[in-house]
């Protein structure tokens, strides 16, 4: 999408999603997100039901609401001190302790480690705390579990894993205990933590489904990410 977005875009997208009584003076991510999230739940097809509207017209506006966070994202992206009309009410974010404490928005820097993309979106200020720990949750009830994997490829019965289940520590994870108790090998484990990351859902279609994120600005962090995480790498000490 190209960046060279004329007033008459800009301003048009701007309507979209903060109505036609907006004022153009600075918009930053967290007002964009915000609006784009309302609008996005105001307008899917499956609230027409509730509406009384017809879900192909809910699907053309989503459609439009769709466009138009793309265009204002890549234009906030491309040209960071351009003017852009800034919605009526600002958006409140709450400062989150650094275990996540509250419901709000992370306001500080981002923590100088390596982190997984669920936890670098929260610490960029992008989904507030609850939407991150929603996310997490809602990724682990879409993988399979490790005892379901574990007797598929026959290296438990369900024998063996009543007794694992039995005898698990307080706090002690199914493959951990396993190991632990001599059911499985290290290499066994191993394999079926594995598969089932490999199987899991990506974490950040928890995001786009709910309209939290787009998909392109979810792959743009990604790549920051990566950055991120390679920065941290290199900067470790050579053993």
């Amino acid at each position: 999408m190209s960046s060279s977005l004329n007033v008459h875009e800009i301003t048009n997208a701007c309507r979209i999603l903060f109505g036609p009584g907006v004022k153009i003076t600075s918009l930053n991510h967290a007002d964009l997100k915000e609006s784009y999230r309302k609008k996005a739940m105001e307008y899917h097809p499956d609230r027409s039901g509730l509406t009384g509207g017809e879900a192909s017209d809910m699907n053309e506006l989503l459609k439009n609401v769709n466009l138009a966070y793309e265009h204002l994202s890549r234009h906030i992206l491309d040209n960071s001190h351009s003017p852009l009309p800034s919605p009526p009410h600002k958006v409140k974010k709450a400062i989150s302790s650094m275990n996540g404490s509250g419901n709000g928005f992370w306001d500080g820097p981002v923590p100088d480690c390596e982190l997984f993309i669920g936890q670098y979106l929260f610490y960029s200020g992008l989904v507030s705390w609850s939407d991150f720990v929603g996310a997490v949750a809602w990724q682990r009830s879409q993988r399979p579990t490790f005892g379901g994997i574990a007797r598929m490829w026959n290296y438990l019965t369900d024998d063996d894993s009543e007794r694992i289940a039995a005898s698990i520590s307080s706090g002690e994870r199914i493959g951990d205990s396993a190991l632990r108790q001599g059911y499985l090998t290290a290499y066994q484990c191993n394999a079926v933590l594995q598969f089932q990351r490999w199987l899991q859902t990506p974490i950040g279609q928890y995001f786009t489904e709910r309209g939290i994120l787009a998909e392109e600005e979810i792959n743009q962090r990604v790549k920051a990410l990566n950055k991120h995480n390679a920065r941290i790498q290199s900067s470790k000490p050579k053993k």
